[in-house]
């Protein structure tokens, strides 16, 4: 689940995701997931709006975008994902509630889940 903006977003990593996302961005989905895992660690203990700020280094809000885009459910739209990364931006505000973080917050919760997903892959696959 994406919380974006107010909104929930189904989502699921898929093979399907996995291809679409490699022939976006020429990387596999996993490799921006993993340079969100880092630059997020990395920055664990830094003042927040430096802690996003890395985030968006290592994954530009049009790559994060087709991430979201291939793991979300097929009834929405790119432009809808689009519309609601850009409304709550990469920079923490006083809101209260976890359905208008900042996209790389949303994006290192799941790089975070990332790992939980793949275990679940594998276990299904045996």
């Amino acid at each position: 689940m994406i919380k974006l903006c107010y909104q929930q977003y189904e989502s699921s990593v898929t093979l399907a995701a996995h291809r679409e996302f490699l022939k976006r961005q020429g990387h596999s989905l996993g490799y921006y997931i993993g340079k969100a895992i880092i630059a997020s660690s990395q920055a664990h203990g830094m003042p927040l709006l430096q802690h996003m700020n890395a985030i968006v280094e290592a994954v530009p809000f049009g790559v994060a975008l087709d991430m979201f885009d291939v793991i979300t459910d097929k009834s929405v739209s790119k432009e809808e994902i689009e519309d609601a990364m850009w409304r709550v931006d990469w920079i923490p505000t006083e809101r209260d509630g976890d359905m208008s973080e900042p996209w790389p917050f949303v994006l290192a919760t799941l790089a975070g889940e990332y790992s939980e997903i793949y275990n679940e892959i594998t276990e299904k696959k045996k």
